[in-house]
């Protein structure tokens, strides 16, 4: 298993490189992206978001303030995994009716409904395993 300090020293790295092709992004416009500037800004505040948390993470390591704990991670996967369950028993049929059917729906209409519940299940299969261990 990788250890923590690796994982935020790859987090860093990925924030970098998002940071790098967002502001690419922004000051470029590639005309095969119909807002570059808005994508650009996306991914240069999600490179900054990454490169933040581990920047402290790693800062936390080198004080010796390491908060983690392997049951967080435990409860983490097992949440992941109900919430994936979730998603493949509602969407796999749905999908299936709609390829059926051939009904034209919108995909916002379905997606964030469908999102909403796997987050709704990852949030409380997260707690329910958390007081449980």
């Amino acid at each position: 298993m990788v250890g923590f300090r690796t994982r935020m020293q790859v987090l860093g790295v990925v924030g970098a490189v998002l940071l790098a092709v967002g502001t690419s992004l922004i000051f470029i416009k590639p005309g095969w992206i119909t807002e570059s500037v808005l994508s650009g800004a996306l991914l240069f505040g999600v490179g900054v978001f990454f490169l933040v948390v581990s920047l402290s993470e790693l800062r936390n390591i080198r004080k010796g303030k390491v908060r983690w704990d392997e049951r967080k991670e435990e409860i983490q996967v097992r949440a992941g995994y109900r919430a994936f369950q979730a998603f493949v028993l509602i969407a796999s049929p749905l999908f299936a009716l709609l390829g059926i059917t051939n009904t034209d729906v919108s995909a916002y209409a379905m997606l964030g409904p469908l999102f909403a519940v796997v987050m709704l299940t990852y949030a409380v299969c997260y707690y329910w395993y958390g007081s449980k261990m």
